[in-house]
C-alpha cells in the first residue's frame, strides 16, 4: 500500500505509547505485554520494508528515509 514505512512507524509508535500508558495506569498486564508485542511487530515489519527495499534499490531507499 502507499507509504507503507511510514504507516508500520506510526502504528509500532502508537502501541509502544499504549503499552506506556497501560503500564502507567496499573491496567492489566496482558494488555501492556498485548501492545507491546503489537508495537514490536509493527516496528520489525518496518524494519524488514526498508531491508527489502535497500536490497532492491539504495537509491529509493534513501529517498524514502528522507521523505517530508
Amino acid at each position: 500500500g502507499e507509504e507503507a514505512l511510514a504507516k508500520a512507524l506510526l502504528a509500532g509508535k502508537l502501541y509502544g505509547a499504549m503499552a506506556h500508558e497501560a503500564d502507567q495506569d496499573d491496567l492489566e498486564i496482558e494488555l501492556s505485554q498485548e501492545f507491546r508485542a503489537y508495537a514490536d511487530e509493527f516496528l520489525k515489519l518496518a524494519l524488514e520494508l526498508l531491508e527489502h527495499c535497500y536490497k532492491i534499490d539504495d537509491d529509493y531507499t534513501q529517498q524514502l528515509l528522507t521523505y517530508e
